[in-house]
């Protein structure tokens, strides 16, 4: 796999999972302006909320994990950028992410 070859994967070596990088890459699609893919959750926010409660670690905590199911109907996208334009932006968007607040 090429992202082994270059150690740009591997949790065990500090570096991120594939997993790690695949939410990255759907959060910047959601996120990016026009976004390429529709946020599921945001699309459902008039359906009633599925809660899952979430106990591990001694923290009693409930998530939303509804998602807007009617798949016939998202929303195509507006955004015409091109896969270089999209990486250079996934990158820029990065570098300049506050992760303090997410």
């Amino acid at each position: 796999c090429f992202a082994q070859a270059f150690d740009l994967v591997g949790n065990s070596d500090g570096h991120l999972s594939s997993y790690g990088y695949t939410l990255m890459t759907v959060f910047f699609l959601m996120y990016t302006a026009p976004p390429v893919v529709p946020n599921l959750q945001a699309l459902a926010e008039r359906d009633p909320a599925v809660r899952i409660r979430d106990g591990r670690r001694g923290v009693d905590k409930e998530w939303d994990c509804s998602f807007w199911k009617e798949v016939n109907l998202i929303p195509r996208t507006s955004n015409s950028a091109d896969l270089g334009s999209l990486l250079l932006d996934f990158f820029n968007f990065y570098v300049s992410f506050d992760w303090r607040l997410h």
